[in-house]
């Protein structure tokens, strides 16, 4: 089930576990297209609300990404495989 929640920066930047000066960084480097971070989907008074389903897949293609680089890494330390 899909969740469409929205959420502001400050509960972006709480989900990522970073300060919301990193959820610019982030939105500023998927505008120069250096990203695929997703961007907001409504601005309310200079407000940025984001769908919370649109974050949570993001963090888990990160998590991923992170999980595969490290299974790599334990492959070729331990057995000599690289699998990139």
């Amino acid at each position: 089930m899909e969740n469409s929640t929205l959420v502001n920066i400050r509960e972006v930047a709480d989900m990522l576990r970073k300060g919301e000066g990193t959820v610019r960084y982030y939105i500023n480097q998927r505008r120069k297209g250096f990203s695929d971070f997703p961007l907001p989907i409504s601005r309310e008074k200079q407000k940025l609300f984001w769908r919370r389903s649109d974050i949570e897949h993001w963090l888990y293609g990160q998590q991923v990404q992170v999980a595969d680089e490290q299974v790599n890494r334990n492959l070729k330390e331990q057995h000599g495989i690289d699998i990139t």
